[in-house]
Order: structure tokens, then C-alpha cells, then sequence
């Protein structure tokens, strides 16, 4: 602990004071710092208990510390033998009873007291997020000056187009202005345990391969080859391995859900909260998923949701529209979906397919947020070209953003040097298509990045 904190921090009254005024000179406009009685206001009784009061409660978090929205400070002066067990308790009732909440519990001292840093560190375990995106964590006043220094540094690293404001921030800024459409990819998916499109196109080479056909997913590599590298092309030498369509379809549905009740993960359920919390800035989804759980993670939140596929007529309610077809939970066959290169040439080859249309529509018209996408797919990148216009009057503005896994780009490549380079480039390449690039570390922390559009 620095000396200067030991020299102004006598009592528990002075730490408290301290905090608070250290966390709300760090909040942005809209991230207010609420204390004391003025907590009750925006937190329900029922939620808090009879005789709970935070220190300190930011509904909006705090993007310089990296706290989320719904984060709850406790703020003691000196630990004592039960204050984390009694606080650690009052977390889990938390997330127990208000499952949709998300609460984040940050305590934070001046003096360990009778407590040991293993202890601490044992505690700090706890903050790898909940299913529904709140964690508990442990830190030092000193700490919180640290992490404020380290995200400030590595802000100025990731400045987004007009050199002023970090990409996410701008993104936050676009997003409250809306309108806004969220662009799903086989990363959402994936975040439930689904298959990628490797993993898909691997069994379902094994289910033909049970049927009769020659070859299996082990021959996938070198099929992958033969094509060209194109995952098209091999969707279609794998689709020609089955009777029919409709068989390989249902093979498709079988892998997809497997005989599971229920499928999510805490990347849909934040998008899904997402939508419901901001229904009037957002307009609809398009995926490129053939699942619909999205369209369950709705449902169960109660807000009015239809899907979308093959041009159906329109509905009044919230639409997700399923660009490469749709295959639902209960139902085995709901539309016909794109998996090889014949299905993608009818579609692309068309300017006013409907799917065309939707996707140019939104990109045109509203802000669009790419969630579990690479951005390399060259129909997207066209459609991104074509939005933006040509020649002098091509749009210079970022209006859309893509949440991409900084870990897994450049894996390639043999030095950091090379990687860094390498996503310096796809940062320029996807600027000047109008996207901004919000990295982010492990799938696990999306949600959390996701919560900053809020």
C-alpha cells in the first residue's frame, strides 16, 4: 500500500469519501456514481434486502475500470475476519434470485487486516463472469489507480477513426443514437456449443460415409485442397454426397441440437437482454446461423419475435432474419438453407434477392454491430463496398462495428511483430469498408463487451 493512502485514509468515513470521489472523477457522462440512500431509488428493496446499502452504485459501470453495468461497491477501510464471506454471500443470493440482473460485487480496501493476499487471490477466483454476466472481485485502492493507469494506456492504443475517442466509445455513441442492426456469425453460435462450419461439414462427411459414400471427415483436409480452399465448394461436394437435400437437412438439424431441451450461453442471453433493454434502437437481427436460438433467448425474455427466411411476409414484432436459412429446434425442415456454392451463386448472382435486399437495406440505413463474424467472408465484404458508395461519394464515416477475438487472428504467423502488423492491416482494410474493429481478449469476456453498448 502507498504511503501517501496511509497518510490521508484514517477512518472508514474518509476511504469511502475517497473512492467515491476517485471512481466518479473516472465515469464518463452517462456512467453515473450513485451513493448511499440515492441507491434505493434504482435498485428495487427486493433486490437489495431490508437493511443493505452499497457504498457506492453504477448502473452503467465504469468503462475506465472495466466495471460493467449493475456493478456494486463496497468500500472498507480496514477487512475484517467475515466482511468478504458475509459480502461473497450477499453476491450469490444476488445472482441466485435476480438471474437477469447481472450484479457485479467490487470490494475494495485500503488495510488486509487479519487477511492474507493468498486469501484475497482466493477470492478474486470468484471473478470469472456468472451466467448472467456479474462476477465478485477483490482489490487494493492502490490496484484501482493501477488498472485505471493500464486501461488508459491501452485506450490510447485503440483509437478509433477521428483519433479522440476509443473505438468502443465511439461505438457506444452510435449505438444510443441508432437505428441499429446486429449481424450474427457461427461465433455466436459456437458460444452454445454448436458446431463451427469446419465441424459442421466434418460430421456430416461421417453421416454420408455411414451411408455409403467414401468419404469421411478425415478426408476433409485434402477435400478442403481439391477446392480450392473454399468451404462453398466443399459444401458442395458434401451436399452431393447425400440422396437428396431434405436428408442432408435433417442430418444437419440432428448435429445442430442433438436432442438438448435447452441451448444458450452468455453471448446470447446478452444479446437477447440487449434487444429487450433497447428495442427502440434496435431494429432487427440478421444471422447466417441456421439455429433459432436467438429467437428462443426472445421468447423467454418476452419480447415479441418472428423469423425471417425465404422472403415470408413480414410480421409486427421484433425480426430476426436467418439470410442462409432456417432450421428450428422443434421443427426438423423450416426453409431451405445455403450450405454450398450453388446455393450461394443464386443468392449472390441476384441483386434483389431478398436477402440481398435485407442485408443492403440495413447496412445502408442503420448502424450495424457484427457479433462472432470474421468479416472475411467476400459476399459480406461486397454488400460492405457496395454500401458505402463510389468515388466521390463514397461514405468516409465508421458507422459500423465488428467484436472480434484479437487471440485468435494471426495464428499463422511466427513473431508478435507479424500478428500485430497483420491486424494493423485488417484494421485499415475493414476502415475503409466503414467498420471499426472492437478487439477483445476470450470469448468469455464478449458479453462484458457487449454490455459497453449500454
Amino acid at each position: 500500500m502507498r504511503e501517501d493512502h496511509k497518510k490521508y485514509v484514517w477512518n472508514s468515513i474518509d476511504a469511502e469519501e475517497q473512492v467515491c470521489n476517485f471512481i466518479s472523477s473516472l465515469c464518463s457522462d452517462n456512467e453515473i456514481a450513485y451513493t448511499g440512500r440515492d441507491v434505493q431509488k434504482y435498485i428495487p428493496k427486493k433486490v437489495l434486502g431490508v437493511n443493505y446499502i452499497p457504498d457506492l452504485y453504477l448502473p452503467q459501470g465504469c468503462g475506465v475500470l472495466g466495471f460493467p453495468r449493475n456493478t456494486i461497491v463496497e468500500i472498507k477501510h480496514k477487512l475484517q475476519s467475515d466482511t468478504l464471506y458475509r459480502l461473497k454471500k450477499l453476491y450469490d443470493k444476488f445472482q441466485d434470485n435476480f438471474l437477469d440482473a447481472g450484479f457485479t460485487f467490487i470490494v475494495i480496501y485500503f488495510d488486509l487486516g487479519n487477511f492474507s493476499n493468498k486469501l484475497i487471490e482466493r477470492f478474486g477466483e470468484n471473478e470469472i463472469p456468472r451466467r448472467n454476466n456479474g462476477f465478485f472481485k477483490v482489490c487494493s485502492f492502490e490496484e484501482l489507480h493501477l488498472i485505471a493507469k493500464q486501461h488508459r494506456n491501452i485506450n490510447q492504443a485503440e483509437y478509433a477513426d477521428n483519433g479522440k475517442l476509443p473505438v468502443i466509445d465511439k461505438a457506444y455513441q452510435v449505438f444510443s443514437k441508432g437505428p441499429n442492426t446486429l449481424f450474427l456469425g457461427a461465433g455466436v453460435s459456437m458460444s452454445a456449443n454448436l458446431p463451427s462450419w469446419e465441424e459442421l461439414l466434418k460430421m456430416l462427411l461421417d453421416r454420408a460415409h455411414k451411408k455409403g459414400a467414401s468419404f469421411k471427415s478425415a478426408h476433409y483436409e485434402q477435400l478442403f485442397k481439391e477446392g480450392g480452399y473454399s468451404s462453398i465448394v466443399l459444401g458442395r461436394i458434401v451436399q452431393n454426397l447425400f440422396n437428396d437435400k431434405s436428408e442432408m437437412e435433417e442430418a444437419i438439424h440432428k448435429i445442430l441440437y442433438k436432442k438438448r431441451k435447452r441451448i444458450t450461453s452468455p453471448t446470447i442471453r446478452t444479446i437477447c437482454k440487449i434487444i429487450k433493454m433497447k428495442k427502440s434502437l434496435v431494429t432487427g437481427v440478421i444471422t447466417y446461423n441456421y439455429d433459432d436460438l436467438i429467437e428462443q433467448g426472445l421468447t423467454k425474455l418476452k419480447v415479441g419475435n418472428y423469423s425471417v427466411c425465404d422472403n415470408n411476409d413480414p410480421e409486427v414484432s421484433f425480426p430476426v432474419c436467418h439470410v442462409h436459412g432456417l432450421l428450428t429446434q422443434k421443427n426438423p425442415i423450416s426453409s431451405t438453407i445455403v450450405l454450398s456454392e450453388k446455393e450461394y451463386h443464386e443468392i449472390y448472382s441476384r441483386a434483389y434477392h431478398w436477402s440481398n435486399v435485407e442485408q443492403l437495406h440495413a447496412l445502408q440505413r442503420t448502424n450495424c454491430f457484427f457479433i462472432g463474424l470474421s468479416m472475411n467472408d467476400p459476399n459480406l465484404r461486397r454488400l460492405l463496398d457496395i454500401a458505402k458508395g463510389e468515388g466521390s461519394k463514397r461514405n468516409t464515416d465508421i458507422r459500423h462495428f465488428a467484436f472480434i477475438d484479437k487471440d485468435g487472428i494471426g495464428e499463422s504467423f511466427n513473431t508478435q511483430k507479424e500478428r500485430d502488423e497483420y491486424c494493423n492491416q485488417q484494421e485499415n482494410i475493414l476502415k475503409d469498408l466503414g467498420v471499426g474493429i472492437i478487439w477483445y481478449h476470450d470469448y468469455k469476456t464478449l458479453p462484458q463487451e457487449l454490455l459497453k453498448l449500454i
